[in-house]
């Protein structure tokens, strides 16, 4: 479902917020952005005024840093506004800083569940988890940054819920806002059952067809 979509009813002990270190491996794609535009706006102006090599690359330095920060900061913010919860019905992920949206992946409608690793990612050892659904990239949602063995109970756990497993018994220790999921054998082994179940009936509807 896309992130117009209803949003199910989510308890606030639910909620959970990525890894700390996800501002960090976001900064710099805000702060090369800024970096790119400032070169592209202001260097052929401060070529043309002829300052000295040393003065260029100092500007330049002051540039990288100042866009180091405010891609930090942005990030922080964010991260900070920017939570998810796995329930009974779906996975749901609110993000926003100053507006507040809401997307919905119904477990009903997943096709897909992914441990990623970008390469920050895979420099620094996180993962992130890309939940795809019917209905277009509207209704697809990613997680990122979590570390592996939380990317990885993550994903075991959307796929027990979808399954039909009820997982909240062994939910006990887990605290809202923590950071990534817990859990991992028991939901690992749900999941297999998961895809077995799946395996099963695509077996049987090939029986039925060539009993046909």
């Amino acid at each position: 479902m896309s992130e117009n979509a209803a949003l199910p009813a989510v308890d606030e002990t639910q909620w959970r917020r990525l890894h700390r270190v996800t501002p960090l491996l976001n900064a710099w794609k805000f702060a090369a952005v800024l970096v790119a535009v400032a070169i592209f706006q202001g260097l052929d102006d401060l070529m043309r005024i002829g300052l000295p090599v040393v003065t260029l690359v100092l500007i330049l330095a002051g540039a990288i840093l100042l866009s180091a920060v405010i891609g930090l900061t942005y990030s922080y913010f964010d991260w900070r506004r920017t939570s998810y919860a796995v329930t009974a019905d779906a996975v749901v992920l609110r993000s926003g800083i100053l507006f507040r949206k809401e997307r919905v992946a119904r477990l009903t409608r997943i096709q897909a569940v992914e441990v990623t690793q970008p390469i920050l990612g895979r420099i620094f050892g996180f993962a992130g988890v890309r939940v795809e659904s019917a209905g277009g990239a509207d209704a697809n949602i990613a997680l990122a940054y979590l570390t592996i063995d939380e990317a990885s109970a993550v994903r075991n756990e959307i796929l027990a819920r979808a399954a039909g497993v009820d997982v909240d018994s062994d939910d006990d220790g887990e605290d809202g806002y923590g950071d990534g999921a817990g859990g991992g054998a028991g939901e690992s082994a749900r999941s297999g059952e998961f895809s077995d179940g799946l395996a099963g009936a695509r077996d049987g509807d090939a029986v039925a067809a060539l009993g046909g």
